[in-house]
């Protein structure tokens, strides 16, 4: 994944346990993904899909995390 700033570099912050990294657009302020820092027991990055293209989205391997996809 790659996420690109054409006008400005994405901003970060911590807060709370400061376990996790928040980029967001330091024109709109939207949040674009985070990442989680060396205090985090697991590193991974989430991305904010909210204004990604719907054609993108559909083409995204799926994996369910923590058992999600169990039948109930």
């Amino acid at each position: 994944m790659t996420i690109t700033a054409h006008e400005q570099p994405a901003k970060g912050y911590l807060w709370g346990d400061r376990e996790a990294e928040f980029m967001h657009c330091p024109i709109c302020g939207c949040i674009t993904h985070y990442e989680t820092t060396e205090r985090c027991d697991s590193q991974f990055v989430a991305v904010n899909m909210s204004m990604a293209d719907i054609e993108v989205i559909e083409e995204l391997q799926i994996k369910l995390l923590d058992k999600a996809d169990r039948k109930r």
